[in-house]
């Protein structure tokens, strides 16, 4: 324990002799206080410390490791009062063992005074002994044994050379303190001991600020860094005649190493770019490593935004309350927000239990009414949007807070939404809500209440004002839905004849059938989506409401306990094509009886056949005519071959005879036969010239 005490007084002395670090001369740096915050979507907040230095006062701030990289690429420092900002240092990335290997003391492991004093040999010291301040330099430490009382003993000795060159040594036990006299070892022992804090302090980073200046003056500095992303999230109440209250909350999580004292908070939505650069890391000769952040999309089903509406919109936006108020214009560019100001939580709306069903005297439908107006500050930054806490917030480090963002009534009526790909058998409860509130309400988690009662939970897609969409919490068990198909080849609409080509154009016709057992003793209205396909069309758009990317977005009214049908019928085309020359006479018999051509068409189309028919005939002809040219040529050979081996004797010669006849026989029967093949072919190339002159020459469309 004693040496425990005395190693503690040396460092406590070596510290409160050391004038402040970094900067010579200066007073020991200040901490500003966070003043504002700003919390942005995509997990960056920006914060700014404001507060008064004076004269040469220099002002550190704490980063964790992984901030550094984010601190080195914003920081904004601003006298002012006019002074200046002369440096800026923080520690370096050196590995904690590479940067003590730095110092002239080892105080690693284990370390105490024993240790520390065995590397301080020649140090020039003020020992406390007693009452009495010896001055020396250290010769060394020695160890001592004795026996007391049957046992044996070790004690600590220090060796110590005074100024007059007298040889002295104290027992350790004896010593009260020891005061380092050399201003660099002070300052090594400290610095040692500063460095090996921060990094136990979760891997701190110290970044000192030294400002230059005459008198107190105001010092800004503002930096970004990565930090939680602020969430969001909803409850809906609701009510009768299409009309909703929506109350929205803020969380947002101080994992800071310092508390956020009465600060002002805003929390902006929107994506701009962001990165990681890492400028923290000494350099050597490589490239910088740039990573963007991408945004994960959520599991649970979201309704797709519309991309246009169908005829069925305009139906329901007369039947649509016309209780919107105009929007006004708010302060420093504010988007619209609605004349029935936002509303905020009181303490009486709080539950005392944490129950699913409340029917206390004051329900929540009726608490929100009554809470007293939420006056949250919002305005649009190009294409970002800013929630402005309008009061001082405070959250202590380490710490998450719900924040109240919108309390509003909005437009909205329950419904079903049927979607097959999501459940076959049931449609899902669900809400369609315009956003009347005036604000843009920022993605999330939203739970609705009816009647005082719990009844389900939804995810909030990103909504613009006056926005609409469809928000499913719930399987509706009262409704079943049934889907039955059908697939028919309709008539033929087109006939067209182009090039040769006879196209015949007719609809595929699809049905599909959609039967709803409403269960319930209420009427509902149901809301099919059907999935779009870009190459057909629908029929029948009377019930349309909206198109989106994937769905068509029907709108049907279900009696109480009934049974309702629903067709969407949809058509594509397609053509069958023919080559009119490979057209046979039944064909043509067909097609005429189904009125495709005109007489005069139907006329043309049969010379062609006919024409097409004596082509053929004359290719027969040319072909036997051609085969009796080869046989012939090919006996012209086998008698040439014949000729080579006879000899010179009168039976070989009446055989030469014999052969030489039938030679020439068989050329006059060869140009006899080139001479009708030439024919047959002049014949052939004269019809299809006309051929080809009818196809070129005929053109036709015809409607049906």
């Amino acid at each position: 324990m004693l040496y425990f005490f005395i190693s503690l007084g040396v460092c406590l002395s070596a510290l409160l002799s050391t004038p402040g670090l970094g900067f010579a001369g200066s007073e020991e740096p200040i901490s500003l206080p966070i003043r504002k915050v700003i919390l942005y979507k995509h997990g960056v907040g920006y914060f700014e410390h404001r507060g008064k230095v004076l004269d040469q006062q220099a002002v550190s701030l704490r980063f964790k490791a992984n901030q550094m990289n984010d601190m080195l690429k914003s920081l904004v420092v601003l006298d002012l009062s006019g002074g200046n900002i002369s440096e800026i240092a923080f520690d370096s990335k050196k590995p904690l063992e590479r940067l003590l290997d730095d110092f002239s003391v080892d105080l690693s492991g284990d370390a105490n005074l024993i240790t520390l004093l065995g590397q301080l040999k020649g140090a020039q010291v003020e020992v406390l002994v007693g009452a009495e301040t010896v001055p020396g330099m250290i010769l060394g430490l020695e160890t001592r044994t004795y026996f007391q009382e049957d046992r044996e003993v070790q004690t600590r000795l220090l060796n110590l050379m005074k100024p007059d060159g007298e040889l002295v040594r104290f027992d350790l036990d004896d010593v009260k303190g020891i005061q380092l006299l050399e201003e660099s070892l002070r300052r090594d022992v400290q610095d040692y001991l500063m460095t090996l804090l921060a990094y136990r302090k979760k891997d701190t980073r110290i970044v000192t600020i030294a400002a230059e200046g005459q008198g107190e003056r105001d010092l800004l500095i503002g930096y970004t860094v990565e930090v939680p992303v602020w969430k969001t999230s909803y409850r809906v109440v609701l009510e009768e005649d299409k009309k909703l209250l929506l109350q929205g909350w803020a969380i947002v999580d101080n994992i800071q190493d310092e508390d956020w004292e009465d600060v002002e908070l805003s929390l902006v939505s929107g994506l701009p770019v962001s990165f990681v650069q890492d400028l923290y890391t000494p350099r050597y000769k490589r490239r910088p490593v740039v990573k963007v952040e991408e945004e994960l999309a959520v599991a649970p089903q979201v309704a797709e935004a519309p991309l246009e509406e169908g005829p069925a919109a305009a139906e329901e936006k007369a039947m649509a309350p016309q209780s919107a108020p105009e929007a006004q214009e708010g302060p420093a560019g504010a988007v619209p927000a609605p004349a029935s100001p936002p509303r905020a939580l009181t303490k009486r709306e709080v539950p005392a239990r944490g129950r699913m069903e409340m029917k206390d005297q004051l329900s929540i439908t009726a608490g929100l009414a009554q809470a007293q107006p939420l006056e949250t500050v919002t305005q649009e930054i190009g294409d970002l949007f800013e929630y402005r806490i309008d009061h001082p917030v405070t959250i202590k480090r380490n710490r998450s807070a719900l924040l109240p963002i919108v309390q509003s009534p909005m437009e909205g009526e329950k419904i079903v939404l049927y979607n097959e790909s999501v459940r076959r058998e049931n449609p899902l409860a669900a809400l369609r809500i315009t956003n009347t509130t005036g604000l843009t309400l920022e993605g999330g988690p939203l739970t609705v209440i009816d009647h005082d009662t719990y009844v389900g939970e939804a995810l909030l897609n990103t909504l613009k004002p006056n926005e609409k969409s469809f928000i499913s919490y719930a399987v509706d068990l009262g409704s079943l839905v049934n889907t039955s198909h059908e697939s028919k080849r309709d008539r033929v609409f087109l006939v067209k004849i182009v090039n040769g080509n006879l196209s015949i154009h007719y609809k595929q016709v699809e049905v599909k059938t959609y039967t709803v057992r409403n269960k319930e003793e209420k009427a509902k209205v149901l809301y099919i989506e059907h999935p779009y396909r870009p190459d057909w069309t629908l029929a029948d758009k009377s019930s349309l409401v909206e198109t989106t990317p994937n769905f068509y977005r029907f709108r049907v009214e279900l009696k109480p306990d009934s049974t309702t049908k629903f067709e969407v019928k949809e058509e594509n085309s397609f053509a069958d094509t023919y080559v009119l020359t490979d057209l046979t006479e039944e064909t043509i018999a067909i097609f005429a009886n189904q009125k495709y051509f005109t007489p005069e068409v139907e006329q043309t189309i049969r010379q062609i056949g006919q024409l097409k028919g004596q082509i053929s005939g004359l290719d027969r002809q040319i072909k036997e005519k051609e085969d009796q040219i080869n046989a012939i040529f090919k006996d012209q050979e086998r008698v040439r071959e014949n000729l080579k081996t006879l000899k010179d004797t009168p039976e070989q010669r009446k055989l030469l005879e014999r052969y030489t006849a039938k030679l020439s026989s068989g050329e006059d029967q060869l140009e006899q036969l080139r001479k009708e093949v030439q024919d047959l072919k002049t014949q052939r190339l004269q019809l299809s010239q006309e051929l080809s002159k009818i196809l070129q020459e005929l053109s036709f469309e015809k409607q049906l």
